[in-house]
């Protein structure tokens, strides 16, 4: 423990060295206010910029992988600050995700884990507004514990893993979605929200183009375009599911398919008759309408 005089000290020296650092609490010597010490003696005591645009004093440090750096980051903060799992900071001109919460024995201050946001995604949500979240991606091919840190894996090829905050827009990517990086397209193949509360973990894996990407603007083509999640054609005498996000009243256009089950947010139809019939779902206030081709197997 340290003397008031001690304090006065450190802070006159402090705010020298860190001008934009916050001094002017009242201290008294309560655990809590170890941490202002910390703080106040820390050549890694910087500040980042959260969500709500406020700068917040913290001390930010390395992580090891054994003897080698790890790309992650711990981020110390004062406890009245409540940092949360899933809320993005800005750092050093980048975008910072806060991953987990370390467990802090002296409870003198919060202690998370930080993933750097090396990029956005780029997606239509199911209102059909386009939404841009930062994402930290990492290769599950080539594997990395850092720049220093590179082993090899033995999984498929070509996938990929987003880590993005849990909210409202983000829970609109579900298993089909697809998405554009810098030119590559990746279809979601599995989406994690267990794992961590207040963070998605989602892996995608290697696709191709279509011609309604746009790969110009990361803008794939959206599930949502229409409301309606399912495959664009029905063989005769097969099935196919339907779904909407939200409960919906179903109906078909013609007789070139029947409705075989219904639920409250899906459909199953099967092809009657080559054509096409148009599925129509009542979801207030929104309708949706997606045509479907009704096609014959080909055996050839």
């Amino acid at each position: 423990m340290v003397s008031n005089m001690d304090f006065e000290m450190l802070i006159n020296r402090q705010k020298e060295l860190y001008p934009f650092l916050n001094t002017t609490a009242e201290y008294s010597f309560d655990v809590t206010n170890e941490f202002e010490h910390m703080l106040l003696d820390s050549a890694s005591a910087t500040q980042v910029q959260r969500e709500n645009e406020e700068y917040m004093d913290c001390i930010i440090l390395d992580v090891k992988q054994g003897v080698e750096l790890n790309d992650d980051k711990f981020i110390l903060t004062r406890l009245k600050d409540e940092l949360k799992i899933g809320e993005v900071l800005k750092w050093k001109k980048f975008d910072w995700l806060v991953v987990s919460e370390e467990t802090n024995v002296d409870n003198s201050h919060n202690h998370h884990r930080l993933k750097q946001c090396n990029g956005k995604i780029k997606f239509t949500n199911k209102k059909g507004s386009i939404v841009e979240v930062p994402a930290s991606m990492y290769n599950k091919v080539f594997y990395t514990e850092g720049t220093n840190h590179l082993a090899r894996m033995i999984v498929p090829d070509g996938l990929m893993q987003f880590y993005v905050a849990d909210n409202d827009d983000t829970r609109d990517i579900v298993r089909g979605t697809r998405i554009i990086v810098k030119g590559e397209i990746f279809d979601i193949t599995y989406i994690d929200r267990i794992t961590q509360p207040n963070l998605i973990m989602i892996t995608g894996k290697e696709t191709t183009s279509r011609a309604s990407d746009d790969i110009e603007n990361e803008l794939a083509e959206s599930i949502y375009s229409d409301g309606i999640v399912g495959n664009d054609y029905i063989y005769v005498g097969s099935t196919t599911k339907f779904e909407t996000i939200n409960p919906a009243l179903f109906e078909l256009s013609n007789e070139n398919a029947i409705i075989r089950e219904v639920g409250p947010n899906y459909v199953i139809v099967e092809g009657l008759v080559e054509g096409t019939v148009y599925i129509n779902a009542t979801s207030n206030p929104y309708s949706y309408r997606r045509e479907i081709l009704i096609k014959s197997v080909n055996f050839d």
